[in-house]
Parts: C-alpha cells; structure tokens; sequence
C-alpha cells in the first residue's frame, strides 16, 4: 500500500512538472502562430535580381539609370500617353496605390515610374504634361527606343505595335524593385489597389 501511495505521489509530481510545460510549448506555437510572417495577397516574389544597365530620360529631363532605382521602393509600368484604355485604368490603380501606402507608411521612399513605350511621341514634355493630370509625383520615363526596349525585354513586358492603327498591345503588369535596385516582384493585372497597397505596405515594413 505504502510502494502505491510512492508511486501516485511520484506520477502527481511528474504531472505537476510537464503540465506547465505542456502548457508554455502549447503557448508558444500559438503565439508563433499569430506572428508568423503575413502572405502576400496578390504580389509574385521573384528572387532578387540584379537589373540590367539602361539609361532613360526623366520628364524633367534628368538622367534616370539602374543606380536611380537604389534607395527607394520602386513601382513601374510601360504604357503610352495616348493609350485609349489599359495605361488611363491602371494609372489610376497606382494613384490609388501612392495614396494609400504613403497614408499608412508616410515616410517611406516610394516613386512610382511610367515607362513610354513610345519615346518617338512621348518626350519629357509630353509625359510631363500627362502625369500632371494623374499625379505629378509619378516620374515619366523616355528615351532613346533601343534603351526602352532592352528595359521591357529584361523584365518579361509585353509589347507589340499594329502597324494599321499605330496602337501598341502591352502588358498592364506592374514590377517592383527593392532599395537595393533589385528585381522583387510583379503584380499581374487585374488590378485591385487595396491590395497592391497592402502588399507594398507589407514590404516596405519587412
């Protein structure tokens, strides 16, 4: 009866023991749980990549190259100022987008870039002038075709002019360039700017 009593005696201490551990492990996963790195909602992650070389011209006439990316979180979309539908629509997603990311996270480095994929037409000029009426933070990009060209082949961007009409079909999806200058991700179309905005505040924060 005594050896008994030991026994129960010795299994309570043991459950005394490993219950509040079983309790703080359980805890942790939970709380691990909770913390776990959020997913984006629309983004691609790519692996980071270094950005070929390119030398465009801003619309204000300044010199815009690979080493213009570093330093800031960097949106870009190829298009054209007289697009009749694809660059009016997400040109608006993206202002939406510049609103909304610089009201959670105002002091982050942003710029947000549109790339003509018609130089011969788009100046600085013009794309200024354009920009004006969808934000004029945005920083319109020009230059010499070629340079333009090598730009859109390196990131995978649709584009293709129809002679008859002098239209160019492209691509709407939206690339995304780390501080470093690096290729990060792409948000392919549709567009919805709430979570874009997301997804970039979640970058932005790490």
């Amino acid at each position: 009866m005594n050896k008994n009593l030991r026994w129960l005696r010795k299994g309570s201490l043991i459950l005394i023991i490993l219950i509040p551990i079983f309790l703080a492990v359980n805890y942790g996963l939970e709380n691990y749980r909770t913390k776990k790195p959020q997913r984006f909602q629309v983004a691609t992650i790519l692996p980071a990549q270094a950005i070929a070389s390119f030398s465009l011209v801003t619309d204000q006439e300044t010199s815009f190259t690979a080493h213009s990316l570093k330093g800031f979180w960097t949106l870009m979309f190829f298009g054209y100022s007289h697009c009749p539908d694809i660059c009016p629509k997400t040109l608006g997603v993206m202002r939406q987008v510049w609103d909304q990311v610089l009201k959670e996270v105002p002091f982050a480095k942003l710029q947000f870039t549109f790339v003509s994929l018609d130089p011969a037409t788009d100046t600085s000029a013009r794309l200024k002038e354009y920009l004006s009426y969808v934000n004029p933070k945005f920083i319109g990009l020009t230059g010499e075709l070629a340079e333009v060209q090598k730009l859109r082949q390196f990131l995978g961007i649709h584009s293709l002019k129809e002679n008859s009409t002098g239209l160019i079909d492209h691509s709407a999806t939206l690339v995304v360039f780390n501080p470093r200058g690096q290729l990060y991700a792409i948000f392919t179309p549709p567009h919805h700017a709430e979570s874009i905005a997301a997804d970039l505040e979640h970058m932005i924060k790490g």
